[in-house]
């Protein structure tokens, strides 16, 4: 049992009210590429899964709520300021942007079970990509034990495909951040930071010959 109440403890923080930003002001923004929304659906704030034996469990997918400015809001100025009006007639379709805290590994290590017999087999444990339904990352991609902020943005540009993925390490406990102790600027700015990042990524391969 204590391995759910460690879980239910990290998870209970962020189920509180959601913050939606506004997007960047237009009289300001640089004229250039348009971003459209061809995303299947929203994002929505969720936990991937509950059960200490699967490997989705201590995922958070992060819903378009959460983020400010909006993440194709923010986008649509990052690929504005860094690529001016060489793609004003343009339009890039977002098919994906996905946003996901990754706090497993953390949990898994947490987990006063994780060492015994027992544990072996109900505690999750070397998950591979294909085990999880999102934000999934080796451990040569972070830089401390933090849960990491995994981006994937997909979309279409002048009928090509184009895409990024960033894992982010920080120091912010993003999933603390929305709780009754936490602070949820700091976990906004860092999501920011790693938005603008993966934004940056798509950026570099958008300029590519």
């Amino acid at each position: 049992m204590r391995q759910f109440a460690i879980f239910a403890a990290i998870m209970i923080p962020f189920a509180s009210s959601a913050q939606t930003g506004e997007p960047p002001s237009t009289e300001t923004s640089p004229p250039g590429i348009n971003v459209t929304d061809a995303r299947p659906k929203p994002e929505t704030t969720e936990w991937l899964g509950w059960l200490s034996s699967d490997c989705n469990t201590g995922i958070r997918r992060i819903g378009d709520e959460k983020t400010a400015p909006p993440r194709l809001a923010l986008l649509q100025s990052d690929l504005r300021a860094a690529l001016g009006d060489k793609f004003a007639t343009s339009t890039l379709q977002v098919t994906k942007y996905t946003i996901f805290v990754n706090a497993s590994q953390w949990m898994q290590r947490s987990n006063p079970g994780a060492n015994s017999l027992v544990g072996a087999f109900l505690i999750a444990g070397n998950c591979k990509k294909e085990d999880v339904i999102g934000g999934w990352y080796s451990a040569d991609e972070v830089t401390n034990d933090r849960a990491p902020v995994v981006i994937e943005i997909e979309g279409l540009l002048e009928g090509k495909s184009v895409s990024a993925r960033l894992v982010y390490s920080t120091d912010v406990d993003i999933i603390s951040g929305w709780g009754l102790f936490g602070n949820k600027e700091k976990a906004q700015a860092a999501l920011r930071e790693a938005m603008t990042q993966a934004d940056a990524k798509l950026i570099a391969q958008i300029q590519k010959p």
